[in-house]
């Protein structure tokens, strides 16, 4: 039988955590600087991950803190899943936006429209469906990058 685990424990696990994205993106930096690319991307999405683990502890500290008793085997499945860190994580992302694409006319109706207008209202309506999308498929899209960029693979065009 394992033994619970208390919300300190927690805590400094998350710690641990942030302070490993950070060493993380500093070294994907000096990589990034020498021309080794491929390997920057692959540590920054590790950082990313740690930065998810970070989200998870802390949000599994605030149960513990609540009286549920957690063990170790319960923390790492919540953390074994590479998506699943790279969703918690996810704390923004960007957009690139053509100029002349349906995206950039979107944003121009939000900027430009008054508060309360139909037009304005649908347009935030469309931009949060796309985000939406964009943040289900991110992670996954992150951990392909991650894969590719850290392996070499034959590959037919």
């Amino acid at each position: 039988m394992s033994t619970t685990v208390t919300p300190q424990y927690l805590l400094e696990g998350a710690v641990y955590c942030r302070q490993q994205c950070g060493l993380l993106l500093r070294d994907a930096k000096r990589l990034y600087q020498s021309g080794s690319y491929a390997n920057a991307v692959v540590l920054v999405q590790f950082a990313h991950e740690e930065l998810g683990k970070w989200i998870i502890l802390l949000k599994l500290r605030a149960k513990a803190l609540a009286g549920e008793g957690l063990t170790v085997e319960q923390i790492q499945k919540h953390c074994e899943s590479h998506v699943r860190k790279q969703t918690a994580g996810m704390i923004g992302f960007l957009t690139r936006i053509n100029k002349g694409s349906n995206l950039q006319k979107l944003h121009e109706t939000r900027l430009n429209e008054k508060l309360g207008r139909n037009e304005r209202k649908a347009a935030n309506e469309q931009i949060e469906k796309l985000n939406r999308q964009k943040a289900k498929r991110t992670p996954d899209e992150r951990h392909k990058q991650r894969m590719s960029a850290l392996y070499v693979n034959p590959h037919i065009a």
